[in-house]
């Protein structure tokens, strides 16, 4: 995992985003391309100026107190792309610029219905995307799969398996059987994940509970995981994205969605 994209809209979520990835490149030797999806605000100052004077506000040189009205200074990890470069170049051809292996967005909670914007970088960009609420916490000591077992899928696996080795963490399969499937017996489930993972750093907890938004709850709240990782539009994901707010509301934990 060598570049992350960060898509910024300038909002709270994604300065909160923006640190959490900065803290996983980091352990991961990693770089962050950052790309606003809006222009910078233009300050009341500015603005008030501009007015007065018939002018662009653009052209009064004022600093700003926030660090996301202006164009942050690059370094050995970050590098900002300006609001211009974004519009002109477009997602699919940064994806392919920079060489990118994942997509990360903030979002207020995970909640938040996947927007048609995303649906299209998950389509047509087949990147993982990473999806961080803005109460994250900034540890990453635990990583759950969630997936039924039948249809496991092996490049998620050696995707897991890499950010193990970088992070030095634990790793865990979540089992759990997909709608309309009858759960899985403990010893068919123990052969197959022997034979699809087969990796001693893995654990597998094979999962009774099939109320999604419970098992996410438990397993974040008892199990301690901390990032949940799942194939777009499967029955995981369907089940788990329709909870409505009140069920969800007290977890916080990001989700890396794969191209299904």
């Amino acid at each position: 995992m060598n570049t992350f994209l960060f898509i910024h809209t300038r909002e709270s979520e994604g300065d909160h985003a923006l640190i959490y990835t900065r803290n996983l490149a980091e352990k991961l030797k990693s770089k962050i391309i950052v790309m606003f999806t809006a222009p910078p605000i233009v300050s009341a100052t500015a603005m008030q100026l501009s007015t007065v004077a018939g002018t662009n506000p653009d052209d009064y040189q004022i600093k700003e107190s926030n660090p996301t009205e202006s164009q942050p200074q690059n370094d050995d990890i970050v590098t900002y792309l300006s609001y211009q470069e974004t519009a002109r170049l477009g997602m699919y051809q940064l994806v392919s610029k920079y060489k990118i292996d994942v997509i990360v967005k903030g979002c207020k909670t995970i909640c938040n219905k996947i927007d048609l914007d995303l649906q299209n970088i998950l389509s047509k960009t087949l990147c993982p995307l990473f999806l961080i609420p803005q109460g994250a916490a900034l540890s990453l000591n635990h990583i759950g799969y969630l997936t039924d077992l039948r249809y496991c899928k092996r490049e998620i696996v050696s995707f897991a398996r890499q950010l193990q080795r970088g992070l030095k963490n634990n790793l865990t399969i979540c089992n759990v059987a997909a709608s309309g499937l009858p759960d899985m017996a403990e010893p068919f489930a123990n052969s197959m994940f022997k034979e699809l993972v087969g990796a001693e750093t893995m654990k597998l907890m094979n999962i009774k509970e099939r109320n999604i938004t419970k098992t996410v709850d438990v397993l974040a709240h008892i199990m301690h995981i901390d990032l949940f990782m799942l194939s777009y539009r499967r029955s995981h994901y369907n089940n788990l994205i329709v909870a409505t707010e009140s069920e969800y509301q007290q977890i916080h934990t990001p989700l890396l969605l794969f191209p299904s």
